[in-house]
């Protein structure tokens, strides 16, 4: 009944993003940004009340929970903790293609002129911020109350813990919010950036006319079907989706640095490129601890 209720949830998402369009999607997203800012701001205010403020917390933090440049291993003997330690994270994210979504770049190209993307870049950027800022706090909050917690059981525990059944809606919702905000947008942009950027010069080279709308929102039903299927068939999503992220960002960093710094360069050079960066990200995931594994495959 679940799964069954998952998909059906799921295929109702791809139809709004398939055939609603930019404007569906924009308009979902306008409300489940709403939603995802109240849900946030109730947990965070449970979770430091319980804890006793902000001041309290820090206090209460075990000292090695602060230490940022540590390596620690999880508890199965792994350096799980390593992959997404500090010192990793702040070497990848000086490569710009890691902290651009294809959907945000597709919003900047939508703006009016310079300006209005520059604002809405540093609006962008600036929410980011307080958001993963909410999002540690309410972590730290939990480890403080709860240190044996297991990290996937802090959310429906949080939930849980609200003490009105209104309040454990709205932060259902606003989980519900957070994924078809990333998904509808993902699945817009994929069937655009694919028809816009692949289908429609093929078409032109062969003289043939093509209904670019039509075949954009049959694209986005397609790849959303295929999404739904892989997802129930999945053990674990969560790798699933970092590693298109992790491949993603390997791929288009180099070209995009290129093109910011003004180098001349051509498609075989992009494909060359392309091609040496996918067997390398698979040769650093079978063969490499995750410890080198962004390291190596930046270098």
């Amino acid at each position: 009944m679940v799964i069954g209720g998952v998909a059906i949830s799921a295929f109702i998402l791809v139809l709004y993003a398939s055939f609603g369009g930019i404007k569906a999607v924009t308009v979902t997203g306008v409300i489940q940004f709403i939603i995802i800012v109240v849900a946030l701001s109730v947990m965070l205010n449970m979770v430091l009340d319980q804890v006793g403020g902000f001041k309290q917390l820090f206090n209460k933090l075990p000292v090695e929970k602060l230490q940022l440049f540590k390596f620690d291993k999880e508890k199965a003997g792994e350096f799980g903790a390593g992959y997404y330690s500090f010192p990793i994270l702040a070497i990848w994210f000086l490569f710009p293609g890691f902290p651009l979504s294809f959907p945000f770049i597709q919003r900047m190209l939508m703006a009016k002129d310079n300006r209005q993307l520059i604002n809405m870049y540093y609006w962008g950027t600036a929410f980011l911020v307080v958001f993963f800022l909410v999002l540690t706090f309410i972590g730290l909050g939990m480890f403080v109350l709860y240190p044996n917690l297991e990290s996937g059981q802090v959310i429906p525990y949080l939930i849980q813990m609200l003490p009105a059944s209104w309040l454990k809606g709205i932060a259902l919702i606003g989980l519900i919010a957070v994924i078809m905000s990333t998904a509808d947008a993902f699945l817009h942009s994929a069937g655009l950036l694919f028809v816009h950027d692949v289908v429609k010069p093929i078409a032109d080279k062969q003289g043939i006319k093509i209904n670019e709308l039509k075949v954009i929102r049959y694209f986005t039903l397609l790849v959303g079907c295929i999404s739904i299927v892989v997802s129930l068939m999945a053990k674990n999503i969560f790798n699933i989706a970092v590693y298109g992220m992790d491949l993603s960002a390997l791929i288009f960093t180099i070209p995009l640095i290129a093109g910011i710094m003004g180098l001349k360069t051509d498609a075989r050079s992009f494909y060359i490129s392309s091609v040496t960066t996918i067997l390398s990200f698979f040769f650093a995931k079978f063969f490499l601890p995750n410890l080198f594994f962004i390291p190596f495959t930046i270098f």
